[in-house]
């Protein structure tokens, strides 16, 4: 996603406006369609740290229930191997960049 956002400004743009419509453009269907998705976009001389709920208290909404008891994915075609990828993709470009900012 990251990748993508940076390599396509329509795809960056649509990304701040509606991240919803944006997944969906870059995987093919909505992978948590009953959660609120939020994309911050940092800014010079910012630092966004996003301080995670407490999971404790959460329960698994009946759509995502449903694909773990029925042992299938929402996305059902074995792309979440691709989003782990892309995700520690993510990961370690932000690691880097965080290094090179901070000096490190």
């Amino acid at each position: 996603m990251i990748s993508a956002a940076r390599q396509d400004a329509d795809f960056r743009a649509l990304l701040l406006r509606d991240p919803r419509a944006a997944l969906v453009a870059l995987l093919g269907v909505d992978p948590i369609p009953s959660y609120t998705i939020r994309v911050v976009e940092e800014q010079p001389g910012e630092v966004v740290l996003v301080l995670p709920r407490d999971v404790s208290l959460d329960e698994l909404p009946d759509d995502l229930l449903d694909g773990v008891v029925g042992g299938t994915s929402p996305l059902g075609d074995g792309r979440w191997g691709q989003i782990d990828a892309q995700i520690d993709e993510m990961v370690r470009n932000q690691l880097s960049e965080f290094r090179r900012r901070s000096g490190l």
